[in-house]
């Protein structure tokens, strides 16, 4: 009795300096790590359109799209009806706004991580499953960027979490687990990864029996529900835009390697997949070793574990495409931190000799969960993004409408502002009107190429396809500029690729 309170208690203060531990480490450093991105502006600006009239077609999006009937439909809804409560908070889109959101809802899958841990074997493996996600680098990634993807796995993870606690194979709960994955793939369609590994769970533990069984199809009608708010949403409103849209916005860059049926990409999708797992995640070299470990002492969870985590791997594998936009690993990640913590709950239950290796090991678990933090804690991005937004700025007047990377909306959110993303979307828009058709279209008094911008302006064909898709044409461009414009400013960084501002004079046409 005495030892249950006792570990009762262990627990509980675990629990609450572990979770104090994650609030002070990603409280300090969420708007520090990683530099921002122009996806959070444009996350930002949708969320303030939701705010603002109940849509999340926000101001970034306009320029080619809206050219048609229905546009307003065609975005993710509940991604942006949740960030907006970060702008609500705070008063206005901003960095922190979009990024607070993410880091709360990282909070909430770290919970959804718990009950998966707790659901495999005890309270401490539940724990452990929090620690290894929690300092993983895919999750200090996501926590801190205002993009919906930690959204998304919060939903599906959450799912999942039903999923495993539903041990009396309730209708009721198999039908949340449903819903919760189906609106993950609402959040966003990569998402959808979390509807074939519940699939596979379920025939793990039914096997050919899977048919016969009620839980498995409320489960199947709680995606069902989910799926049609997603119809309802997006695509009912408008069904000929939605399909125009998805062609001019996903057809060329976000195609699933599986449904291009084309060996040579299905191929490179796993050599790219092992690449990203690596780069993302290198804890998996321990993984492999935790695999090996589990098999030889076959604990009553290792099957189920190992479906959920190979199950997920391959969905991702053939589902996502762009797998060098690391923010996509939280969708996986976290199933191998389960896998990491289920072996490092085996060494800290491993039988010892004397009392001090207990604390031994405990100081190795706790150096190899926070190794990953060092890199992250060192980097400070946010004075030379503010120094940056600053000089952009000042070359701006008032009145201009301004074509560039999204970021710099932030401080420009009372201008026109349009996506340089604009150009790739009106190339398949009307592929025969050139550069010259997208500018004369919005007619932008501001050009700004930037570092990101730079990245995609090229007159060479890209072996990326995602970069060849938003390819804008080097000669093309300059042929415009050279004619059309002149420069504004330079802006100089050190060591960094100069940011030049264009004014295009539209007299001159």
């Amino acid at each position: 009795m005495l030892k249950q309170r006792f570990d009762q208690d262990k627990y509980l203060v675990g629990s609450i300096v572990l979770g104090a531990v994650i609030l002070l480490i990603h409280g300090l450093t969420l708007i520090r790590f990683p530099v921002p991105h122009g996806d959070e502006a444009w996350m930002a600006s949708r969320a303030y359109e939701f705010i603002k009239s109940g849509n999340s077609f926000g101001s970034l999006d306009r320029g080619v799209l809206d050219l048609f009937d229905g546009y307003e439909y065609f975005n993710p809804w509940l991604s942006s009806a949740i960030q907006s409560f970060g702008l609500r908070l705070f008063g206005e889109p901003s960095l922190l706004a979009i990024r607070f959101i993410s880091l709360v809802s990282g909070f909430v899958l770290l919970i959804a991580i718990y009950y998966i841990g707790s659901a495999f074997g005890s309270k401490q493996l539940g724990i452990l499953s929090v620690a290894f996600t929690a300092f993983s680098w895919p999750f200090s990634l996501s926590a801190h960027f205002g993009r919906p993807d930690i959204i998304a796995a919060t939903f599906g993870y959450a799912g999942l979490a039903v999923h495993l606690n539903n041990r009396k194979s309730n209708n009721w709960l198999s039908a949340l687990a449903g819903l919760l994955t189906g609106l993950a793939f609402e959040v966003h369609p990569h998402a959808a990864v979390y509807i074939p590994t519940v699939l596979a769970l379920f025939i793990w533990k039914y096997k050919t029996g899977i048919l016969k069984r009620s839980d498995f199809w409320t489960y199947d009608g709680g995606v069902m529900v989910g799926l049609m708010v997603f119809g309802g949403l997006h695509i009912l409103p408008a069904p000929q835009t939605y399909l125009n849209l998805s062609q001019i916005v996903f057809s060329e860059s976000h195609i699933p390697p599986i449904l291009t049926f084309e060996y040579s990409v299905i191929r490179d999708a796993f050599k790219q997949m092992a690449l990203m797992v690596f780069f993302t995640y290198p804890q998996i070299l321990i993984g492999l070793f935790a695999i090996y470990r589990m098999m030889k002492k076959r604990p009553p969870f290792i099957g189920t574990l190992l479906v959920l985590t190979g199950a997920l791997l391959l969905s991702f594998t053939l589902l996502v495409r762009n797998k060098f936009l690391l923010y996509y690993a939280i969708l996986y990640s976290p199933s191998l931190s389960l896998l990491l913590a289920a072996l490092f709950n085996d060494f800290l239950e491993a039988p010892v000799y004397k009392k001090f290796e207990h604390c031994i090991r405990y100081l190795i678990v706790i150096s190899i969960l926070l190794l990953p933090m060092l890199r992250i804690i060192r980097v400070n991005s946010y004075p030379n993004y503010q120094r940056l937004q600053s000089d952009v700025n000042q070359a701006v007047e008032e009145g201009d409408v301004i074509m560039a990377n999204q970021l710099y909306w932030f401080g420009l959110s009372d201008h026109t502002y349009y996506s340089w993303e604009n150009i790739a979307f009106h190339r398949r828009y009307k592929p025969e009107s050139g550069i010259d058709g997208v500018f004369r279209l919005l007619k932008p008094d501001l050009f700004i190429i930037d570092g990101q911008l730079a990245n995609f302006i090229s007159d060479e064909i890209d072996d990326n396809h995602y970069f060849q898709a938003f390819n804008v044409p080097k000669s093309e461009l300059e042929t415009f500029l050279d004619k059309f414009a002149s420069i504004e400013t330079i802006i100089q960084y050190e060591n960094e690729i100069p940011i030049q501002i264009y004014r295009i004079n539209w007299n001159q046409n």
